[in-house]
């Protein structure tokens, strides 16, 4: 709650931009591969965890290089400019759509900043 609630206040992109994402440990990168012209090919990417919730998310098959960088030593400002160097995202892509995607991932229990951090769960995550 404290994080959605956050989100929507004054100063929310500009606080998020200078933070430090770190994958949850919970996070998984599912791939299907489809038989196409007598081959396996890469066709759905999705992230999943079971922690706080049991959550999945349709992806983009560069958030797999995405994810791997966030491990809190950069800010997002330096992660999208990681993206962008690498054709992930439009070189014209402005920050605050970086970070409402960034957000979806957090909200999701994918990634996790600093001051939103998730309680350890009773299971050893």
């Amino acid at each position: 709650m404290k994080w959605e609630t956050a989100t929507v206040k004054p100063g929310f992109i500009d606080r998020l931009a200078e933070a430090h994402p770190v994958a949850r440990p919970s996070l998984e990168l599912h791939i299907i591969h489809c038989m196409k012209q007598g081959d396996l090919q890469p066709e759905k990417f999705s992230l999943r965890t079971d922690y706080p919730f049991s959550v999945e998310c349709q992806v983009q098959p560069w958030v797999g290089f995405l994810l791997p960088q966030c491990d809190g030593k950069s800010t997002v400002q330096q992660l999208l400019e990681f993206c962008k160097q690498n054709n992930f995202v439009h070189a014209e892509t402005p920050l605050p759509e970086f970070i409402k995607l960034l957000a979806v991932f957090i909200s999701g229990g994918f990634l996790e900043v600093e001051e939103f951090r998730l309680p350890e769960s009773g299971a050893g995550r």
